[in-house]
């Protein structure tokens, strides 16, 4: 947490958030707002969207949307980009095996 609080992260992409949001909105860091389309694309790869309420997170300026990160898994290959992963995460979510050459 210590680089958070020194400026010298500039993105956090990581599950547990009660653990570190609070934090890195102090250090000025703010949730990236989606549009509903991307919501709706993120959805297709069983992406949930979930709500972060101002209540519990009292730095955040309002309410604010953002996908569940819970459990996330990360697939990593040579060359794979963001959709790859975000196919491996579907899969791995809904129990299927990430057989050779997936």
């Amino acid at each position: 947490m210590g680089p958070l609080g020194r400026g010298e992260i500039d993105a956090v992409l990581d599950e547990d958030i009660k653990v570190w949001l609070n934090e890195a909105l102090a250090a000025g860091l703010s949730p990236i707002e989606l549009e509903p389309t991307e919501f709706d694309a993120m959805g297709q790869f069983g992406w949930r969207k979930v709500s972060l309420p101002k209540a519990r997170f009292p730095r955040l300026a309002r309410d604010t949307d953002t996908l569940d990160f819970s459990g996330w898994p990360i697939c990593v290959a040579s060359g794979a980009g963001c959709l790859r992963s975000l196919q491996c995460s579907r899969r791995a979510r809904s129990g299927d095996s990430l057989g050779e050459g997936d």
